[in-house]
């Protein structure tokens, strides 16, 4: 049964390393959610740069900020003297795991039994992060929509403990759910038009001279027409 693991494990690992794809100089998030666009592309595509459902983007160089953890792993530790088992209960990421997607090490950890060994723990909040790649998953079928597969390094070429990467298999989800942040974050539409109904609050009550409203107006005006 060992041979037969490690016989799978070594066919995934060239399969990764060996699947070579042209790559999309720009995606959007509208396209990996059309059928008309995303059946034509295969897993593992590599992507230039992505454009995100809140219109923000991405490119491989960027720096990214590890947010905050958003579920929990739990370890047990037998105490030789009591002869108890000491359960403890820790913050993780949902969203981002240590190694490569799918990797050498994450699969011989799922093949110990060790599901939880490579969940990202929480000491990593707050540090920044370079995309290393970008790529394409339907996680599945043909038929089904595309996911933003993001390999990650530390800014100094570090480690993360003993791996190399981190990585999200959703992209959308890990940012969304705080788990993954953009360093220089552009704001959406609709915050700029509750930024400016704010601003015109704030006048009317004359708690805003006139040139900070029309200050803060014409910075936010080319956002919410749509001419940034």
């Amino acid at each position: 049964m060992r041979t037969i693991i490690l016989s799978l494990i070594a066919l995934l690992s060239f399969t990764f390393s060996n699947a070579q794809r042209e790559s999309i100089d720009i995606l959007t998030y509208e396209q990996t959610q059309d059928i008309n666009f995303f059946e034509s592309v295969r897993n593992n595509t590599p992507v230039k740069e992505y454009i995100m459902s809140d219109k923000n983007s991405i490119k491989v160089g960027d720096t990214l900020i590890i947010g905050r953890p958003t579920s929990s792993v739990s370890s047990s530790n037998y105490n030789t003297v009591t002869r108890n088992v000491n359960t403890s209960t820790n913050a993780a990421f949902e969203f981002v795991k240590l190694g490569r997607p799918a990797g050498l090490g994450a699969l011989m950890s799922a093949a110990g039994g060790d599901f939880d060994a490579n969940k990202l723990t929480a000491g990593y909040s707050g540090d920044m992060v370079i995309i290393d790649e970008m790529k394409t998953s339907h996680n599945g079928g043909r038929k089904k929509p595309l996911l933003m597969i993001l390999v990650l390094s530390e800014l100094n070429g570090g480690a993360f403990g003993v791996n190399k990467y981190i990585s999200t298999m959703d992209f959308e989800l890990a940012y969304i759910n705080g788990e993954l942040s953009l360093k220089n974050r552009m704001m959406t539409r609709d915050e700029a038009i509750v930024k400016l109904k704010e601003a015109k609050d704030l006048f009317d009550l004359d708690l805003m001279t006139e040139e900070e409203y029309n200050k803060i107006r014409d910075e936010l005006a080319p956002l919410i027409r749509g001419n940034n």
